[in-house]
């Protein structure tokens, strides 16, 4: 088996910022009541479209602009630049589908060179945050968004490897060839995992080492 395709999360995964959601909050003086939503969600009150709606609502109105400046300051894990480097070196692709937002998604596709990028998009109108989201990864439904991003580059599912760190990805890890989860943040992700690693780096040796051993012919 070899792989040709490598799909990481971006928040915590690839990013140093767990939830971009949860930074721009906070940044934005929006988090008491977005709280309140992320309590719905987990109550199964709201589905994830919904909350996605509810939380972009606090921030009508705000410049784009403020939502950049304050995206620029997000930066990378340990290695995040070298693990890139090298896997697009064995003539992978490499992207990130997220559930975050497509605002911080491009912005690593710029740094870090990335293949594709897909997240849920804020909708701006005359430079201002309408209050509204187009939502193109959904909770728990990524499998589906590298479904049509794996027929794009004419790669199987099983030629894909999947990184990431919380339940979002879980959908990922079941569809793909090799899933590995980078400092999980429940048991749930770790057990759904094929790999559990602390250091980004460790992804290229995994896939490595997996690809020669699947190589290798039996005696």
């Amino acid at each position: 088996m070899v792989f040709r395709l490598v799909v990481f999360d971006l928040d915590g995964t690839l990013t140093d910022v767990d939830s971009i959601w949860g930074f721009l909050h906070r940044r934005l003086g929006t988090w008491d009541r977005a709280r309140v939503h992320a309590e719905m969600f987990y109550r199964g009150e709201i589905d994830y479209a919904e909350w996605a709606r509810l939380d972009t609502a606090l921030w009508k109105g705000v410049p784009f602009s403020r939502i950049e400046a304050l995206v620029s300051e997000v930066g990378y894990v340990d290695g995040a630049y070298e693990v890139v480097e090298r896997l697009k070196g064995m003539s992978l692709k490499v992207g990130v589908i997220s559930a975050g937002l497509k605002v911080v998604a491009e912005k690593a596709m710029r740094d870090l060179g990335l293949d594709f990028a897909e997240a849920n998009e804020l909708i701006v109108r005359d430079g201002l945050l309408t209050g509204e989201i187009a939502i193109k990864v959904s909770h728990g439904e990524k499998h589906m968004v590298l479904d049509k991003i794996r027929r794009r580059f004419s790669v199987e599912m099983s030629e894909c490897v999947a990184v990431g760190d919380d339940i979002t990805n879980i959908s990922l890890f079941k569809a793909v060839g090799l899933s590995i989860a980078f400092n999980p943040t429940c048991r749930e992700v770790a057990e759904n995992a094929d790999y559990v690693v602390s250091d980004l780096r460790e992804v290229v040796s995994i896939v490595e080492k997996v690809m020669a051993r699947r190589r290798r012919k039996p005696l």
